[in-house]
């Protein structure tokens, strides 16, 4: 993927790039949007030695959107199958009547506390190997 963006903040090893948001990003929550909607905000590894204001062309490996569609949404449904599996077990083995609710509730559970974990450990995520990259500077485009 290669995007154009401006970049309007320094931070490190890093740079706060604005871009125009696409309709294929309306799902996507990887980028913060802005209050207007016109435009949204991306952290990426500053590669190019850009400063605030240069117009820079941003890349995202293809494989980070398969992972981040596994991480966000295949582990959590893994974790609702596996919690309604272990409490309808459970509800079992103990006697509990209503197996079938009680395996529900822990599916329930399990798949939030999964996607709680997921957004505590999300800026360790976004700020690691699979970090966009501001690769080169880009004549002034939007």
């Amino acid at each position: 993927m290669g995007e154009t963006g401006q970049v309007v903040e320094l931070d490190g090893d890093f740079v706060k790039i604005r871009m125009t948001r696409q309709k294929a990003c309306e799902k996507c929550r990887a980028c913060a949007p802005s209050v207007d909607g016109m435009h949204m905000y991306l952290s990426a590894q500053n590669a190019c030695g850009a400063d605030v204001g240069d117009w820079v062309s941003v890349d995202l490996d293809g494989g980070f959107f398969l992972r981040a569609v596994l991480i966000m949404y295949g582990l959590p449904l893994v974790m609702l199958l596996a919690g309604f599996g272990l409490g309808t077990g459970a509800a079992g083995v103990l006697g509990i009547p209503l197996e079938e609710l009680a395996g529900f509730a822990s599916g329930i559970m399990l798949a939030a506390l999964t996607y709680f974990v997921i957004s505590r450990l999300q800026h360790k995520i976004d700020r690691g190997k699979n970090a966009p990259v501001a690769t080169r500077k880009v004549e002034a485009a939007e």
